[in-house]
């Protein structure tokens, strides 16, 4: 049953070992890219960068990872009410997952008045349609870092905006799963999260599939569910459930 007790934080073994993954992991990811790595102490403070948008994508892209790593824990809100709580949270990045066009400008700036990233689920933002346009329309109104969808179109508009792109995906079967290449080749986000993210051990099969940045996304309630997901290779989690908000990595 899934309750918003917050778990324990009892850092044990598990936890340790969540870090040397994670750590490994982007470790890995970031060798991939030489121009990333050359950038590397060009912008040694990540919170300075939420303010304006580069123009190049990848110190964005390195400073968010490297965000990630030291915070592995991404609030997911859907309301005023739990938006104010991760306002008040540890937790650095915040994905909005509610809103419309007339909101969703003031959203953003309480985001980045607290000094943290703002992500833009833009397929769950009333008021649009489903075109590329919507992102275009987000870069005029609003000061957000990244955008999140489904879908592989809007992912794409995104980064050629310059904003950080997540690209969701919800792994239901085989046929889901052998579909992430199709996907990311269309797409080419700066990061996959997979749903729902208490699997680890398909987390583990996307991991060794493609080389992204992983956050695990979707019915991480405790814990063990984000412990799980960070030594299966994840490099983050993505919830709505506060009480994993007050974990510590």
């Amino acid at each position: 049953m899934i309750t918003d007790k917050p778990p324990t934080p009892n850092l044990g073994a598990a936890s340790c070992c969540a870090i040397r993954a994670r750590s490994l992991r982007l470790c890995e990811l970031l060798r991939g890219c030489s121009s990333i790595k050359l950038l590397c102490f060009v912008e040694p403070n990540p919170l300075q960068l939420g303010h304006k948008h580069k123009t190049e994508m990848e110190p964005v892209t390195l400073s968010i990872l490297q965000l990630l790593n030291q915070h592995p824990v991404i609030a997911a809100v859907k309301d005023t009410e739990s938006l104010n709580a991760a306002l008040e949270s540890d937790c650095k990045i915040i994905s909005v997952l509610y809103g419309n066009i007339c909101n969703i400008g003031a959203i953003v700036q309480r985001i980045k008045k607290a000094e943290k990233y703002a992500f833009i689920h833009v397929d769950l933002l009333d008021g649009t349609s489903n075109k590329e346009i919507v992102i275009n329309f987000l870069k005029i109104v609003t000061t957000a870092d990244g955008i999140i969808s489904t879908k592989a179109s809007m992912i794409k508009a995104a980064k050629a905006q310059g904003f950080f792109g997540i690209h969701r995906m919800f792994l239901l079967d085989s046929i889901s799963f052998h579909n992430i290449d199709k996907q990311v080749a269309q797409s080419n986000p700066d990061c996959v999260e997979i749903l729902p993210g208490c699997m680890p051990k398909v987390l583990g099969w996307v991991s060794e599939k493609i080389n992204l940045p992983i956050i695990a996304g979707g019915l991480v309630c405790d814990h063990e569910d984000a412990v799980g997901a960070l030594n299966a290779g994840a490099v983050a989690v993505s919830t709505t459930n506060t009480g994993v908000w007050q974990l510590k990595f």
